[in-house]
């Protein structure tokens, strides 16, 4: 949920207050992030997430948010290295190892995106957000019939941009162009001018010799 300015500036003086208390509190330090953020204070939220992860260096929740926001202003090396810290410290969070094998698919690291996209799909099965990402990679090594099953069962009903667009390049991929109009039809119902899903129709009715609607 968004907050305004007023809200996030009460968020932060609470857990300013907080941290009067009790400065071990590394939680409250990320609701100072977190205000800052709000507040459009990137860079004071940038030192104050170093500051927690220099005090808190065991703590995966706190390295993960300054790779979050080391990403955001372009710094893909820290941004890397922070999001692998995250995975030592809190080998459970699954949102770390996703970040982490993004952010490596970004930057042209295909076979090193594979192990933690893995990761994050075995610890969140039913999950979209890995199922996606591991299905890019799986499209960039040849191994388009994995990308399928890994997309198959999350396609009910989605509308889901991305989802429904990997799922047409899979179906391209693997010679079953034909498959992925259902899909497309409906999350084209849903987000007519995007451009994923017009892009990715276009590749289909060409593979079909058809039209675009």
């Amino acid at each position: 949920m968004t907050i305004g300015p007023a809200g996030a500036r009460a968020r932060l003086r609470d857990a300013q207050n907080r941290l009067g208390k009790d400065p071990s509190a590394w939680a409250d330090r990320l609701e100072v992030v977190a205000a800052l953020r709000a507040l459009g204070r990137d860079a004071e939220a940038l030192e104050a997430a170093l500051d927690a992860a220099r005090l808190h260096p065991e703590q995966g929740a706190v390295q993960l948010v300054v790779g979050q926001l080391e990403a955001e202003r372009g710094a893909a090396d820290l941004a890397e290295r922070a999001f692998l810290r995250a995975t030592e410290r809190a080998p459970e969070l699954i949102e770390a190892w996703l970040r982490l094998g993004t952010t490596r698919f970004r930057r042209g690291d295909i076979r090193g995106a594979e192990a933690p996209l893995r990761r994050a799909q075995n610890l969140a099965p039913d999950a979209v957000n890995p199922a996606i990402a591991l299905a890019s990679v799986c499209l960039r090594v040849h191994a388009a019939p994995e990308a399928v099953a890994l997309l198959t069962p999350l396609l009910d009903g989605a509308t889901s941009p991305e989802l429904v667009s990997t799922w047409a390049h899979a179906c391209l991929a693997v010679g079953r162009p034909e498959d992925a109009l259902g899909p497309l039809a409906v999350a084209r119902r849903a987000h007519p001018a995007d451009p994923l899903l017009c892009f990715a129709a276009g590749d289909v009715h060409d593979r079909l010799g058809g039209h675009q609607d």
